[in-house]
């Protein structure tokens, strides 16, 4: 509860993070339309600048930014100008958590893109290290790899807008209004598509076409680089909360 308005409010975090657009809002009590307020960041500190003279009332500032794992980081904190005004209901921030069915689908995309570099490296590995095999694969095998992966390269196609969406708290029914989520784009998921697609059709084509003992190496350690170690993940749910 304060006696008068502030001019600006600060958000302290235990570590740097990254402001979002329109991620920082102030909410009436009266229920209208939120009002998106301009912010920067020092290290661990965002300052937030208020609107001048606000009225007696209450107000709820929420907050939705990045943290420097590439998580997001949301919440809001609610106050009151005024002792004498009667306190009404704070305002509506169910908005500023992340939809369950975005949630869901980073989860699936990332399992589908881990499970189709594993079968792919896993393959590629087998038949031209372990077998040493010189012949091209059969029809089968062949048809095996060609799945993996491009289940792989659709998955890290898709977190990227995937992850862009979770970043900025929206359902994956967004992803048509593209200007709603591209403020949200990170470039873990966007290098980490850009390898598996590039690297991989690479390590693919030398896995089918190679017969010499250097092409089968090659072809191994085009997908083997692939591999979920360098594929960005947002699952993490996380749990840090501001200072104000």
């Amino acid at each position: 509860m304060l006696e008068e308005a502030p001019r600006a409010a600060e958000l302290l975090f235990n570590e740097p993070v990254r402001l979002i657009d329109g991620g920082i809002r102030l909410f009436l009590g009266d229920g209208s339309d939120p009002v998106i307020l301009s912010a920067r960041t020092v290290d661990t500190t965002v300052t937030v600048a208020l609107p001048i003279d606000l009225a007696e009332g209450s107000y709820a500032l929420s907050y939705r930014v990045v943290s420097a794992d590439s998580h997001p980081i949301a919440g809001a904190i609610s106050f009151q100008i005024g002792e004498t005004v009667q306190a009404s209901p704070p305002p509506d921030t169910a908005l500023e958590g992340t939809p369950p069915a975005t949630e869901t689908a980073v989860s699936a995309l990332t399992i589908l893109q881990y499970l189709g570099l594993l079968i792919l490296a896993g393959l590629v590995f087998f038949e031209r290290i372990v077998l040493r095999e010189r012949r091209p694969d059969d029809r089968g095998t062949r048809r095996i790899m060609a799945i993996a992966f491009g289940a792989a390269a659709l998955a890290s196609l898709f977190l990227v807008p995937a992850s862009a969406l979770r970043i900025t708290g929206l359902p994956p029914s967004a992803m048509f209004d593209l200007s709603s989520w591209v403020p949200g784009i990170l470039w873990q998921p966007v290098v980490s598509a850009a390898l598996v697609t590039l690297a991989g059709s690479a390590g693919l084509i030398l896995a089918l076409k190679a017969t010499s003992t250097p092409g089968r190496f090659a072809a191994v350690a085009g997908v083997g680089s692939r591999s979920p170690c360098l594929c960005w993940s947002g699952t993490r749910r996380p749990s840090r909360r501001p200072g104000s």
